[in-house]
């Protein structure tokens, strides 16, 4: 196998290595530019003429309305609207469970259900760690669920078992906890 300095030619850097190859960014005159410019849309003409076969290379493609667009891309991640709607989830049910070390048990399994929920049914591995992260939880399909979830349960009095439950259904009927 050869050695990375067999490779390199010692009496030549990188600028003279590509200055023979290319003259298109040299500085020129506008007449001279005018010139090689023509000289390069007549070789591009060329060229594409040569190879028109290959425009048709994918066939015909699908046209889309600007509605199956946006149902398609939609659900796309946006970091800034992820983060906000997010830390949104966070700050109601930060605001409305119950507080106090006594209760940190159950608002771990309220926060599991909804990590599940958010990540896409990814559970915490036998070293706790979830390997997905809610914060990046897709906009439509998760985030907004959630959100109008924990906003329903805040405005219809925030038992705190109604949301363990709200969190818990949505995780059973997206296939992401088994139903016991």
């Amino acid at each position: 196998m050869k050695d990375f300095d067999e490779f390199d030619d010692p009496e030549m850097d990188d600028s003279e290595m590509n200055r023979d190859d290319d003259d298109i960014n040299s500085q020129i005159d506008g007449e001279s530019r005018i010139n090689r410019d023509e000289e390069i849309r007549r070789m591009s003409e060329e060229a594409d003429r040569a190879n028109s076969h290959q425009l048709d290379f994918f066939g015909d493609l699908p046209t889309f309305e600007d509605e199956e667009v946006k149902e398609f891309f939609g659900n796309m991640q946006n970091p800034s609207e992820s983060h906000r709607l997010y830390y949104a989830i966070r700050r109601v049910l930060m605001t409305y469970l119950p507080q106090g070390k006594e209760n940190k048990p159950l608002r771990d399994m309220i926060y599991e259900q909804k990590n599940i929920f958010l990540t896409q049914g990814k559970h915490k591995d036998s070293k706790g760690i979830r390997h997905g992260d809610g914060r990046q939880a897709l906009i439509d399909t998760e985030l907004v669920v959630a959100l109008d979830k924990v906003k329903r349960w805040a405005v219809n009095g925030a038992q705190t078992f109604d949301i363990f439950i709200e969190f818990r259904d949505l995780n059973i009927q997206r296939g992401y906890v088994q139903e016991e």
